[in-house]
């Protein structure tokens, strides 16, 4: 087998490979096996695809970090692993399972914590409405195709689970099939205009009944409920579709700094760019961002916007949650003295780096189930601020303030958290946007927060007949 980095450009060509690979490990290949046969290609520009992406494929998740040159896509479901399932350690025995079906050609590359498993995790896993009926509460699949991109490296990876009743020639077959639809892919697609419309139906945009509801949270407050992270819902009409590869070039440009991701399902796309690290594992090592606390983005009086007792107190509740939520998974926890300020063009926040290492004797998703939701999109405590937002709230915000991200076979993950996102489907688009209350909020400063929060994704459309 060619083990040189030979940059593949047509799907027969490395068709030739896989045979040969197949061939080599016929005797590891069992039935039910997963096979992951990865191809060095060249770069590839997904966003410039992504109109076609969608054209083509019922179920991907586009995930992307510009700033730190990473970026993929998961393509097509080959194996479902989250069929109602409620949280997210039921994942454990499938990652194990997978890891001791795989047979695959990764170390020949020299690539490691490829997105084998990728997706997301919903807010509420006792909600449930129409609306988010194309995703699962645990929406997690191992796909057919990964395209991964780390840098200056492309690597087009290519799943397919071993069956005695197909042979060596029609996986050749498959493959060069499933691939050449990678490499034919034109870089250009229809380009639509992003115009959106008022709806006649439901929208949760009435500052009046906003300030009601922060109202009725914030008597909740006393020795029990400390903060509780509230948001809004705003649904529009867009005409003609969605012009994904001119959207996400626009946050791209404006939010380098940030997650870009995309998650479709059927006929419903969930996407966004959050500026929020849940959490990071690699070989043990955990990093986190603590984000909570806003300002306007072109805020320049700093300290009475950004730096004042709310938005130092918010931030803090964070913090000191992840401390406690991780001290009994890991050690040597590192937390930055003070908080940093992280500005995007439209808001800037407070944020805290956090460092630690994962104990040998404990599963990333223990961790990930202790931590989840943080309080800076769900509250403090954590299940009475889940409660009062089930009676507060009137919709379901589905996979908004969950996690979007993957997982490796060796429980390496990395996972943003869904905010300053949006759904879409069919033609209906649902905005969310969130802000965190304590005692000190005032009602229409978090209206206004809430506001320019929704101008992430509100500012990359053309609107017409608004007002």
């Amino acid at each position: 087998m060619n083990t040189a980095k030979t940059k593949f450009t047509d799907a027969s060509q490395a068709a030739n490979d896989l045979y040969s690979f197949i061939s080599k490990n016929e005797q590891n290949i069992l039935d039910g096996s997963v096979v992951s046969f990865v191809l060095p290609v060249n770069k590839i520009n997904l966003i410039a695809k992504l109109n076609l992406i969608n054209d083509n494929y019922d179920e991907f998740l586009f995930f992307e970090k510009f700033d730190e040159g990473y970026s993929f896509v998961a393509l097509n479901c080959l194996i479902e692993l989250s069929s109602n399932k409620k949280d997210i350690l039921s994942l454990e025995h499938d990652i194990s399972k997978l890891k001791s079906q795989l047979v695959s050609n990764w170390s020949d590359y020299n690539i490691n914590n490829i997105p084998i498993i990728s997706g997301g995790i919903k807010f509420d896993s006792e909600k449930s409405s129409e609306e988010w009926n194309n995703f699962r509460t645990i929406h997690f699949f191992v796909p057919q195709i990964i395209i991964l991109q780390k840098e200056d490296e492309t690597f087009l990876i290519y799943n397919f689970q071993a069956n005695s009743k197909i042979n060596n020639e029609n996986i050749a077959v498959n493959f060069t099939q499933s691939v050449s639809a990678i490499f034919n892919l034109d870089n250009e697609g229809t380009v639509k205009k992003n115009i959106i419309y008022d709806s006649n139906g439901e929208i949760n945009n009435n500052e009046a009944l906003w300030n009601t509801i922060v109202t009725k949270a914030k008597k909740k407050f006393d020795r029990d409920l400390k903060k509780i992270v509230l948001s809004r819902r705003i649904e529009l009409l867009v005409k003609d579709g969605i012009d994904w590869s001119q959207m996400f070039r626009k946050l791209e440009t404006t939010f380098s700094n940030c997650y870009l991701f995309m998650v479709k399902s059927n006929e419903a796309a969930f996407f966004g760019a959050s500026p929020e690290k849940f959490l990071s594992v690699r070989d043990n090592n955990i990093e986190i961002d603590a984000l909570a606390g806003s300002a306007s983005g072109d805020s320049t009086d700093i300290e009475s916007e950004l730096l004042n007792k709310k938005n130092i107190k918010e931030h803090k509740y964070v913090i000191d949650f992840i401390g406690e939520a991780i001290s009994e998974y890991a050690h040597d926890i590192r937390v930055d003295t003070s908080p940093q300020i992280k500005k995007l063009k439209n808001v800037q926040h407070l944020y805290t780096k956090i460092n630690a290492k994962l104990n040998e004797d404990r599963n990333v998703l223990s961790l990930i189930d202790s931590m989840f939701p943080t309080p800076a999109v769900c509250g403090l405590p954590k299940q009475i601020a889940r409660d009062t937002i089930n009676e507060i709230e009137k919709f379901d915000r589905g996979l908004f303030s969950g996690l979007i991200g993957w997982i490796d076979i060796n429980f390496n993950c990395e996972f943003a958290v869904a905010i300053r996102s949006a759904l879409y489907k069919k033609g209906e688009l649902h905005l969310y946007a969130g802000a965190g209350i304590v005692e000190e909020s005032i009602p229409e400063e978090e209206y206004v927060e809430t506001e320019m929060k929704f101008n992430t994704i509100l500012n990359l459309f053309h609107e017409q007949n608004k007002g």
